[in-house]
C-alpha cells in the first residue's frame, strides 16, 4: 500500500448515525445548562470527519431550512456521500474532501460542530487545530461535540492493541493485516493460568468487543498509525487554553451515580472541590473508555450544574409498558414498567407515574411536551387517585420535572428540545422519510427518525418501505404488495408456509401489511 494513502480509503470505515451528536441533543443538553443555543429547524451545522455522510444525510432530511456541510480527507466516502445527496436530490447539504488543517475563518460561522471518531485519531497539531475551529468558527451561543477514547479505560485496551501492532507491523498491506489480526486473536486464547485471573477477564473483555464486527472496525479502532486516549481533565485543560469551556456530556446518563454506594459518594463530594474534578474522579470509579464531551465559547456563562427543573420546557418520550396485562393506574398498587425490547425496568406505586407511563406508552415513538403530559395526567386521574399518589405533581410542575430528570439520566425515558417527525398513529397514506425509501432498495440498514439504526430482515417490510410516499392508501398499498407477490418478486410465508398464487393470497398479505406497518410505526420509520 502507497505510504501516503488514506486508511480510509483503503478499507472504509462503515459509518452511521450518532444519535447523541444529532443538534436535537446538543441542544437539549445545552438547555439542561442554562445555554440556548440556535435552534435547530434553522441551523448551521459542520461535521469534520463526516465519513460518506451517514451521519450528516439524515439530519439534512429532516430539518431543510437548515444548512449542513461535511468534510473529510478520504476520496472514498466524499463520493458515495455525495452521490446519495445527489440521488436524494437535497439542496442544503454538501460533502467535501477537504483537510481539517484547511478550515479558516472563512468557512464562516456554524451553530453546532460535530468531530465524531476524529480527535484521538488524528496527531497533535490536528487535534488543536479541532479545538482552534471550535473557537473560531462556532456562534455565540453554539454548541461543539467532540468524541475521544478516554483514560483510565483505555489502559488496558491499548495492552490489546500494542500486541495487535506489533504482530501485525511486518505486513505491508491492509488486507494482510486483518488477516494477522484475525489469526493473531484466535492463537491468543486464554492462557491456561490465566483462566481466573485479572489478565484473562481483560483477554476476554478485549476479544468480545470485536465479536461480529467487521475488519473496518478492528482496523481503524486498533490498527490506525495514531489513536490517543486522554484524561477527561487533560481534554478540558485543552479546551479552555482554545478559549472554550466544558458544557456536559451528550451521553448525560454519565451523571447517574445511584449504584454507587453512600460511602463512595460521600469521599467523592469529599475529592471534588467543583464539576469537572467530581467528572475526573467519576471516570476513575467506572473505568471509562469514551466520552462523548459538549464545549461551548468560555464567556458564555453556565450554571454550575444541570437544571433538573428545565425539562419543563422540553419534550418527553419512552416505549415504556406495563408489565401485567392489567395494571392498576388509580389505586396505590405498584406495578412494574419496562422498556420494549430491553431489559431497563422501574416500579411504582404513585397513580401520578403510572399515568405518565401510560400517556407516554399511547404516544410511542412520539415525544410529548411536557406541559401537556402533565395536563393529560391530571385529566385522567381522579381526584381520589391524585391524593393517594405524589399530590404535589399536580400543583408544583417542578417536582414532576425533577423526577423525569431522574427517570431520564437511569435511561428510561428521552428527553428532547423538539418533536420527532413520526407519528404515534397509522395514517390513511402512511409515509416514511425520503432516506428510508432509497434504503430500503438495498439494504438492510434503515435509518429511522430518532437517528438510529434500524436493522430489517424482512423482504416484505423492504419492498414495502419504497412505497411508502404518502400517495398510497392502505387499500393501494396491499394491491401492489399482492402484485409483487403474483410476479414473484416478493417471498412471503405465514406461519412458516409459503405463499403461493391462491385465494388466499389477499388475505396473508392484507395481515402482512397491517402488521409491518405497525412494525414500522414502533421503529420510527412513519410519519403522517
Amino acid at each position: 500500500m502507497n505510504e501516503s494513502a488514506n486508511p480510509y480509503d483503503a478499507i472504509p470505515y462503515l459509518s452511521q448515525p450518532f444519535k447523541h451528536s444529532h443538534p436535537d441533543r446538543l441542544k437539549t443538553i445545552a438547555h439542561l445548562y442554562g445555554l440556548e443555543s440556535p435552534d435547530i429547524q434553522h441551523c448551521r451545522v459542520l461535521e469534520l470527519g463526516c465519513g460518506g455522510g451517514e451521519n450528516l444525510i439524515p439530519i439534512a432530511c429532516d430539518y431543510p431550512q437548515s444548512s449542513f456541510y461535511g468534510i473529510d480527507l478520504a476520496q472514498y466516502g466524499i463520493e458515495a456521500g455525495t452521490n446519495i445527496i445527489n440521488r436524494l436530490e437535497l439542496k442544503n447539504i454538501r460533502l467535501e474532501q477537504k483537510n481539517i488543517m484547511d478550515v479558516d475563518e472563512n468557512f464562516g460561522s456554524f451553530d453546532y460542530i460535530i468531530a465524531h471518531g476524529v480527535y484521538s485519531w488524528v496527531p497533535e497539531q490536528v487535534q488543536r487545530k479541532v479545538l482552534q475551529i471550535c473557537k473560531q468558527n462556532l456562534s455565540s451561543q453554539g454548541v461543539a461535540y467532540i468524541s475521544y477514547n478516554t483514560l483510565p479505560g483505555w489502559h488496558t485496551r491499548q495492552m490489546f492493541r500494542d500486541m495487535l501492532l506489533y504482530h501485525t507491523n511486518k505486513y505491508p498491506d491492509p488486507k494482510s493485516k486483518m488477516e494477522q489480526a484475525r489469526a493473531f486473536m484466535n492463537f491468543l486464547e486464554i492462557p491456561p493460568n490465566a483462566q481466573n485471573t485479572a489478565y484473562g477477564a481483560l483477554l476476554r473483555e478485549e476479544k468480545s468487543v470485536f465479536a461480529g464486527k467487521g475488519d473496518w472496525f478492528l482496523f481503524h479502532e486498533h490498527l490506525e498509525t495514531m489513536n490517543t486516549p486522554f484524561y477527561f481533565h487533560e481534554f478540558t485543560e485543552r479546551a479552555e487554553t482554545e478559549g472554550l469551556q466544558y458544557l456536559g456530556d451528550a451521553d448525560f446518563q454519565s451523571l447517574y451515580t445511584h449504584y454507587f454506594s453512600k460511602k463512595a459518594m460521600a469521599q467523592l463530594d469529599a475529592y471534588s472541590s467543583n464539576s469537572l474534578e467530581r467528572e475526573q474522579y467519576l471516570d476513575f470509579l467506572r473505568n471509562r473508555k469514551f466520552r462523548r464531551s459538549l464545549v461551548c465559547h468560555a464567556k458564555v456563562e453556565l450554571k454550575p450544574q444541570i437544571i433538573p427543573e428545565a425539562v419543563k420546557d422540553l419534550y418527553i418520550a419512552s416505549s415504556v409498558e406495563p408489565v401485567s396485562p392489567s395494571p392498576e393506574f388509580e389505586s396505590s398498587k405498584a406495578e412494574k414498567f419496562k422498556l420494549r425490547n430491553k431489559s431497563i425496568a422501574v416500579e411504582t406505586n404513585n397513580p401520578y407515574m403510572k399515568t405518565c407511563f401510560m400517556i407516554l406508552k399511547d404516544y410511542w415513538p412520539q415525544a410529548v411536551p411536557f406541559t401537556e403530559l402533565n395536563e393529560q395526567i391530571k385529566l385522567k386521574l381522579s381526584p381520589e387517585a391524585l391524593a393517594l399518589g405524589e399530590e404535589a405533581y399536580s400543583s408544583n410542575p417542578s417536582l414532576f420535572a425533577r423526577e423525569l430528570f431522574q427517570i431520564a439520566l437511569g435511561s428510561f425515558i428521552e428527553l428532547r428540545c423538539s418533536p420527532l417527525n413520526c407519528s404515534h398513529r397509522l395514517g390513511a397514506f402512511p409515509r416514511t422519510s425520503l432516506l428510508a425509501r432509497y434504503q430500503g432498495g438495498f439494504s438492510k440498514r434503515i435509518t429511522n427518525y430518532r437517528h438510529e439504526i434500524i436493522e430489517l430482515d424482512d423482504d416484505f417490510a423492504h419492498q414495502l418501505l419504497t412505497l411508502l410516499d404518502g400517495s398510497r392508501s392502505h387499500e393501494d398499498l396491499e394491491k401492489e404488495m399482492l402484485f409483487l407477490l403474483r410476479s414473484g418478486k416478493l417471498n412471503l410465508s405465514l406461519e412458516g408456509k409459503q405463499a403461493n398464487d391462491s385465494e388466499k393470497n389477499q388475505k396473508i398479505v392484507a395481515q402482512y401489511l397491517q402488521m409491518t406497518l405497525r412494525k414500522l410505526k414502533d421503529f420510527s420509520l412513519l410519519t403522517e
